[in-house]
């Protein structure tokens, strides 16, 4: 009899820390889904700043990244808007748009992105998930290192600060010293 009662005891225990950890995903989707949606203003601004002359990076790239960077950025938003934050799925599709959108942006401008790839890292550490954490690390990774090669065919053309140099040579001075 005693046992009995330490087992329903403990269920509901058991139910209660469920309800607590599905409470704080929910929470964790809609801050980092939140934090999508500044850095989607963030990039908004930086094209219109582009746009005013205000910033010098070559119109073409920026009017091909920053759209989709922006996209991809407000999913989440959308998407928690549509779920209320709840479905447990959600907090992959944040993770795998921020990854994608940072992804454009430093393929496109890869001396700008390097700092940003912190986002998704960051922002897949809100969740008690080791297995998300190390997909986003392990991803971040990857498409960083083939932003920095993508970088150099479509990305900002750094070999005109350095025509002596061979385009790879040109893009790693370029991104070491910040000079374009």
């Amino acid at each position: 009899m005693i046992r009995r009662k330490e087992k329903k005891r403990n269920n509901a225990n058991s139910d209660t820390q469920w309800q607590a950890f599905l409470e704080n995903e929910a929470e964790a989707n809609r801050y980092a889904a939140k934090c999508l949606a500044v850095c989607a203003g963030v990039g908004a601004l930086a094209w219109l700043f582009n746009l005013l002359g205000i910033f010098i990076i070559p119109a073409v790239i920026m009017n091909i990244g920053m759209p989709f960077t922006i996209l991809f950025f407000l999913i989440p938003t959308l998407l928690c808007k549509i779920t209320d934050c709840t479905s447990y799925w959600l907090k992959y599709v944040i993770v795998i748009c921020g990854i994608v959108s940072i992804f454009i942006l430093s393929a496109t401008m890869p001396k700008h992105g390097v700092l940003a790839w912190a986002v998704p890292i960051v922002l897949s550490c809100h969740y008690y998930s080791k297995k998300l954490t190390n997909f986003t690390l392990v991803a971040s990774w990857i498409l960083f290192s083939a932003s920095i090669y993508l970088g150099m065919y479509i990305g900002e053309e750094p070999s005109r600060k350095y025509p002596s140099l061979a385009p790879d040579k040109a893009f790693a001075v370029s991104t070491i010293t910040g000079v374009s």
